[in-house]
């Protein structure tokens, strides 16, 4: 599964569980109600949106009544392992952690 397979499923989970589309998380989140339709198609997303998006992800203030769902737990630990690290050249990239 790649990463953005990860945030869309994060974003179906959080859509649903707040009765919000993902369209409203997109523009809460990063500015931007299209980013999940474009992730599904083959787009991606900077480290900075990336990072963002976790944060409230893993913030329980932003889950109805504070409970993240146990389905987004497990895809949280999934990108446990996820490090981001700026790229002298770039200034943009994305490695897994060993």
């Amino acid at each position: 599964m790649q990463l953005a397979d990860h945030l869309c499923r994060l974003a179906e989970i959080w859509a649903e569980s707040n009765n919000r589309s993902e369209a409203t998380l997109g523009s809460k989140v990063a500015g931007d109600s299209k980013l999940f339709d474009r992730l599904r198609t083959g787009s991606s997303c900077t480290i900075s949106t990336f990072e963002k998006l976790l944060a409230f992800f893993r913030g329980e203030d932003n889950w109805l009544n504070g409970n993240i769902p146990d389905s987004a737990v497990h895809v949280l630990a999934r990108l446990d392992n996820i490090s981001t690290e700026t790229s002298a050249s770039s200034g943009k990239s994305c490695e897994i952690a060993a």
